[in-house]
């Protein structure tokens, strides 16, 4: 399952749910620096998947 997220309010609710769930991170918004999640950016979108 793959979730499409938007602002940078939404997006700290999917690091939330990172944190808890263990969903993997795909790609973010620039909100976000490379550092802190690890991944690469997507001008748009987070896209988390279950792991």
């Amino acid at each position: 399952m793959q979730i499409y997220l938007g602002c940078k309010a939404v997006n700290e609710v999917a690091i939330n749910l990172y944190k808890k769930l263990s969903y993997k991170i795909i790609a973010t918004r620039p909100d976000y620096t490379y550092s802190k999640l690890q991944n690469k950016y997507f001008d748009d979108v987070i896209m988390l998947k279950i792991l």
